[in-house]
């Protein structure tokens, strides 16, 4: 398991900022292009889950449209 991996799964929505959730969902979109994994799509997935349910998520609607768009594609993606 990689050390971003471990991080993403270690904190619940509550223990972290939208801004560094958007954060580690930028580096793991970052790394999937590079090196394309099953793995690290999940890891994407997680993140945007995580992202959609955090409170101070909940206001931005046309945020919360952009990313439920996002996870869908990653879904089909992870596979």
């Amino acid at each position: 398991m990689t050390a971003m991996n471990e991080l993403s799964e270690a904190n619940s929505p509550l223990d972290t900022s939208p801004r560094i959730i958007q954060m580690r969902l930028g580096c793991l979109i970052r790394r999937y292009m590079q090196t394309r994994t099953k793995e690290l799509a999940k890891a994407v997935v997680r993140q945007l889950e995580i992202l959609l349910r955090h409170p101070d998520c909940i206001g931005y609607p046309d945020n919360r449209c952009g990313y439920k768009k996002m996870l869908v594609h990653w879904r089909v993606i992870a596979g």
